[in-house]
Parts: structure tokens; sequence; C-alpha cells
């Protein structure tokens, strides 16, 4: 036991030394396993001890609750400070609890129960300093304080601290125990060496440099966004914008900044948060190509590797983030920020002396706004972490348009590229058009088939369907296979295959005339001389311009991008609210950073108090009858990026999609199903829920396994147009619409 709590304390409190909390990690770990010295626990351990049939008859699945006597004695030695650390002691297996509710496992409950006959034992084990209490508050108390006086997000800042300290404490138990169970899955693991960053530095350097011989007028402002990102990573650790328009580099010169600005300040890894796994997927390639494949752990739900001892290493440091580079999702990493279970609470330390770029920093969605500041906030004030801000179309999130924005530290927020630089007016490739009045499908399609190339962008799946049928018929009956759609309904892997022979077709100059949703606009590199974008925010209509004369080959203003509204209006909720903001921003320059501006104050105005609808939850500091009382489990919970996710089902598209589905249905070990469904998740679309249930209950959709949803025919229900399609191929059931 001692050499255990010892491992847990050494490691707990090197992750949380570097921002501050080291005794109170160190604490942490000291307690955690006080449980474990009841008279309970001594006999579950010897009846564990005996042979195996004693073992499987006697011994329960899980052992007697050890986490509750060292949430009760932080509680009885350290008075207030010990009841917020027992939050992090009481759910080191089963998670953050709440404060107070109804059930069992509420912090209030914990301290409650009663455990038998434990202090005794442990007092006769371990050092005294185990018990030092006055020794222990002391110096907990004064690091509390050193994070939460004076600090603005108030009771927020006290829930991030444990939940900091939560994440040191269950990565250190983790690891320590797998060193003494597994040592040689705990060998297999990285072992990091401080010149990972400068390594991955030189390598991007050289990378670069093959481009510098290209004297276009693009590549010349790359070169400048570049040379600007190099000087700004100079400046301290804290908040930086980096806004540059589609098409300026702004990846690549990013990294540069991140790479070089952690290796000057000591930071310890890069995070690329970004919003759509079609980016990150394509971001990671890039990524790859200048740094090595070995170089980038990219963590997401498509994410995938075959076997071997690379593949090892990097689910292993996923599990933490304990690697020099990630590329994940907003979805991931927010969604960790606000986590309760222990899972995804571990990396949370490894945030800590990092720089985090927000790719398309923008896409935070409204609702949630406010907590994602805060916990952005958080990590640079008291947490040593640089935050990048990378976009076209910058949010306005300045404290002083909005209320509780981004207020970072005492060097605020820093503009890596000048004003001066004019990047907007430099790079400005197209013309924005608002056609007057309202545009029928038919008229609309009549527009887009007198066009040789086109791609037109529309806010729903049933709009993207309609209106191409409507301009494949407006087409002459040999120019319709130049008509191609592209919605979220098509698996990944379709849509790659669509996304190939489009761009084949405009490389080509041949005829290509595309409708899609507005999942091309998610950093998709296509290149059109034409673009209409049906009415949304001022953001998604930069994102479409982006589409548009992308290189620059048709001149300054020669890509022309139409606006135009239709006979139904958005969906209600967020896509509707953004496109009327967006119908009443007046600029002569529709995407110039001013109106993107004003837009998002208009946006951000309206929303007001629905800018944090977990408030209550994420913010509010509850008095119990047993003290501070928190809600981590509810808000662990009920913190989701996207509402209803809807429902996924694998597709058998293509062979190779066919074949992993038929290996799914008849694969019965655990361990190789999850194998194949990591690669399945190319062939995976997500459908509204009630749509698969009804797909579900006639047979349209199977479950595999008992957990598993495999669209039963791929001839049937896909098409080779649209994707999922419940009335393809002459299906005699109902249609269900998508």
């Amino acid at each position: 036991m001692q050499e255990h709590l010892d491992a847990t304390e050494t490691l707990a409190g090197t992750f949380a030394e570097k921002f501050g909390l080291k005794e109170t990690a160190t604490l942490l770990a000291r307690v955690h396993d006080f449980g474990k010295f009841s008279r309970e626990f001594q006999k579950y351990l010897a009846k564990s001890a005996g042979d195996s049939e004693e073992r499987s008859e006697a011994r329960p699945a899980h052992g007697p609750d050890h986490s509750t006597a060292g949430a009760q004695f932080l509680k009885e030695t350290l008075g207030g400070a010990g009841t917020l650390l027992a939050y992090a002691v009481a759910g080191h297996h089963a998670g953050l609890p709440n404060g107070i509710d109804c059930g069992v496992a509420s912090l209030e409950s914990r301290f409650k129960k009663e455990i038998h006959e434990w202090q005794a034992a442990a007092e006769a084990a371990l050092p005294p300093k185990y018990f030092d209490a006055a020794s222990n508050k002391a110096a907990v108390c004064r690091e509390i304080q050193a994070f939460t006086k004076q600090n603005p997000n108030g009771a927020f800042a006290l829930a991030f601290l444990i939940r900091m300290a939560f994440s040191c404490l269950v990565d250190a138990d983790f690891l320590a125990t797998e060193k003494f169970m597994n040592p040689e899955k705990f060998e297999r693991r990285e072992r990091r060496g401080a010149d990972e960053i400068a390594v991955l530095e030189k390598r991007l350097g050289a990378y670069l440099s093959r481009f510098d011989g290209n004297a276009s007028a693009v590549c010349a402002i790359r070169g400048e966004v570049l040379s600007d990102c190099l000087d700004a990573a100079a400046l301290p650790p804290g908040i930086f914008r980096l806004t540059v328009p589609t098409g300026g580099g702004k990846t690549l010169s990013s990294l540069a900044f991140a790479l070089k600005h952690a290796r000057i300040h000591g930071l310890e890894r890069v995070i690329y948060a970004i919003p759509f796994t079609s980016i990150i997927e394509q971001n990671a390639r890039v990524f790859r190509d200048a740094l090595g494949d070995e170089a980038v752990l990219e963590h997401h739900c498509n994410a995938d590797s075959d076997a071997g001892e690379c593949d090892t290493r990097a689910k292993l440091a996923a599990e933490n983030w304990d690697a020099p580079l990630i590329a994940t999702t907003n979805v991931q990493f927010f969604e960790s920020l606000f986590a309760h279970k222990t899972s995804r609470c571990r990396k949370l330390h490894n945030l800590a002396k990092s720089v985090v770029i927000l790719d398309e920093a923008q896409a935070l969605p409204p609702e949630l706004l406010m907590p994602c500041l805060r916990a952005l906030d958080e990590l640079v004030r008291n947490y040593g972490t640089t935050v990048v801000l990378c976009t076209a179309t910058q949010p306005a999130i300045d404290s002083d348009k909005l209320q509780g924005g981004l207020r970072g530290n005492e060097h605020g927020i820093r503009e890596i590229i000048a004003p001066a630089r004019r990047l907007h007016e430099r790079l400005k490739r197209v013309s924005v058009e608002k056609i007057p009045g309202k545009l029928s499908d038919d008229a609309l399609a009549e527009k887009l088939a007198r066009e040789r190339r086109v791609l037109a962008v529309v806010n729903t799946r049933g709009h993207a369907r309609t209106l191409f049928d409507k301009l494949r018929n407006a087409v002459p009956a040999e120019e319709r296979e130049s008509v191609f759609h592209l919605s979220a309904s098509m698996c990944p892997h379709h849509r790659t295959e669509i996304l190939d022979e489009i761009r084949a077709c405009l490389a080509g100059d041949r005829l290509c005339r595309v409708v899609s949703t507005q999942l091309v606009e998610a950093g998709v590199d296509v290149d059109f001389p034409c673009v209409y974008r049906a009415q949304a925010g001022i953001d998604s209509i930069a994102q479409a311009a982006g589409r548009c004369n992308r290189e620059g080959r048709l001149g300054a203003n020669g890509g022309r991008v139409f606006v135009f509204e239709t006979d139904e209006p958005p969906p209600a909720g967020f896509l509707r609210a953004a496109a009327d903001c967006g119908k009443e921003v007046q600029a002569e320059d529709l995407i110039s950073p001013a109106a993107v501006e004003r837009y998002f104050e208009l946006m951000y105005w309206r929303k007001g108090k629905e800018l944090d609808k977990l408030k209550a939850l994420s913010e509010l500091l509850v008095p119990g009858n047993s003290g501070l009382a928190f809600r981590f489990r509810d808000l662990g919970e009920k913190f989701r990026f996207i509402e209803d996710e809807g429902a996924t089902v694998f597709v058998p598209c293509g062979e190779d999609g066919a074949a992993l589905c038929e290996k799914l249905r008849e694969t019965f070990d655990p361990g190789e199903q999850r194998r194949i469904v990591r690669k399945l998740q190319r062939f995976a679309v997500s459908i509204p829920r009630s749509v698969f249930n009804a797909a579900r209950e006639d047979g349209r959709i199977q479950i595999i396994h008992e957990r598993y949803a495999v669209l039963a025919s791929g001839t049937m229900h896909y098409s080779p147009d649209f994707g999922v399609d419940f009335s393809f191929g002459g299906n005699s059931g109902a249609a269900l619409c998508l």
C-alpha cells in the first residue's frame, strides 16, 4: 500500500507542480486509498488471495468502497478546504460527484457513510506526514488562495481547480497501478524528451522552406503571415488572435507559432482543436507530411490506426494526451474540460503549460460560449496555457464587447497579424452580392444550370436533395453526370470519393455543378469560380466564399458569390437566428472584418443569458449541510456540444464497407469488434433518432451483437447520389426523410 501511495504521490505532485498545486495533489494522493485499510477491504483482499475457485465464488465483482474514508478524513482535518478536495478523493474511481442530490453517491451522503476501523491500521502502516493535519491545511489553503484571490471567475475558478487536481490524482493513480500490475504496458508508453518540441520545430522549418521559391502573390502573403507568426512567438504566454482570410496559410503558420512559442517558453505540447472531423483528418495529414507520421496524436471518433507498436503507443498517449502534438475536436477538448468521469479527466492536467490552437474559433456553440470562454480564461490565467484563436472570421469575444468574455492574463488579447497588413483587402478574391427577394428552387436551379462550374450551399439535407434533383433535371441529359451532391447523409468514405471526382473535374476544366450542405465549408479544399449561398450567418457566408477563387487565379474580386433567400426559412434555432442576424448586417463588403464583428455582436447581444444555458451547473456554488456543493456529475452529463447527436449507423458502402460490416457480423470477440468498429468510422452516418427508430422497427437497420447498428442493405437503402436513403431502391415501406 505505501509503495502505491508513494508512487501516486510522486506522479501527482510532479503533474501539479507546473501550475502551483503540488501540495494539494500530493495530499490527495496520500489519502485517496485510506479506505483500503478498513476491515472490510482487508477481508476482500484475503479472499482475493485464495485459489482461483475460492476467488470466483467468494470475491465480489468490485471491492468495498475504499474512497470514502479519505474524503471524510479531508473534511474532518482540513475543514472547508478539505470539503472541496474531498470531491477528488471520493470520485477517483466513480467520477466527480454532485455535492448534494437525492442519491447515495453525493458527497454529502458519502460524508455520512460509516467506514469501519481503518484509521488505526493506516496510522500503524504509514509515516506521520500522512496525518499531519496542521501542515497539510496550511499548504493547501495557501495554494487554493493563490488561485482564487481576486479571480473574476469566482466559484467557476474553484470548481476548475478541483477538476485539475482531480486530473493529477486519477492519472497518477492509473499510471502507478499500471506500472505495478502491467510493467510491460507501462514501458510501452513514450518516454518524452525535453527537446521534442525543438525537433518538431526544425522539421517544420525544413518543410516550409520548400515553398520559398514560389513567387506568386498569394504565396508572398502566406510568407508574411508565417513571418509575423514566428515574430510573435517570442511574446509572453497568453491569448492571441490569428485572423487570416481563407487561403492565407494559417494552418501551418499557426503551428509554426505554437512550436516556436512552446520552445521559447518551456511549454510541453501543442493541442490543435478543430470543430469538424472532416477538417481534423485533412489537417492531421498536413501535419504528418510536415513532421512525420509518429509526431501527431490524432484523437477523435474517426481516428484509426493499424495494430502494431506505434498504434499501441498512440492509444496509450490518447488516454492522457502525453504527446507533443495532439490533433483533436472541439467536442473532445471542451467536453473533457467539463467532464466528471475519470477516463475523460485524466488528460486535463496536460492542458497546462501547453499551446491550444482553436481552429475556426467562431464555431463555438453560442449556448455554451460563456463556460467555454471561462475555461480558456482559467487555463491562461492560472495554468500557464497559451490560447490562439485562429480563424478568418473572429468572433467578438473581447471583454468590453461581451460581458464576462475572454479576459486572459495581464497581456490581454494580442493580434499576431497587424491590421496594417490589410490581409482581407490583399487576399480578397471574390465579390459578394445579395440577390433581392426570394429565389424559388426552380429559379435557382436554372441559374446554376447556366454556370459551367458552380457550388450551391444550402442549410439542410432535405433542401440539398430537392435542389440536386431540380438541377439535374434543368441541365441537358448529357450533362447530368456533371451534377454532384454532398451531405452528411453520405458516409465519410463516400464523400471523399465524390470530392476526389469534383476536384478532378475542376482541375480538368470540366463541367462541375455541386449542391451541398454547409459541410463543404468546413475547410474542404475546392476552388469554384462561382458560389451560391443560402442566407446564413456572415461567418458561414465567408466560409462559403472561401471555396470561390480560392487560389486567386481569377484575380482580385474575380470570384462571384451570391447570397439568396429561399421560400422556406432555415430550421428554427441557431441556423435561423444566425440567418436573421446575417440579414441585418449592412455593409459594402459583406465578409469584411468589420461586417463579421458586427454580426457576432448582434448574435451575442440577442442571445444574452442564452450564452450560458448551464450557468447554474457550471458556476453556482450551493451551500449544503456539509459545506460547499458543486454539481459535477450533472454538468458532466449535460455539457454536450451537440444536443441531439442522432444515432450512428454503419453502412456497407463499397467493397471495403461491405466487407467490414460482414466481418463485424461474424466476429464475437469484443476486442476484435472494437478494432473493426474503429475502421468502420469511415462508413458511419448519423441520422435523426426518430428516423433511426422507425428504420430499426421495420428491419431496414439491424442491431449487431446487441449494440452496433448496421444498414440492412447497401443496395436497397444507400443511394450513390444521396447516401442513406430509405426511399431508394423501390422499398415498399414508408419513405423516411433525412
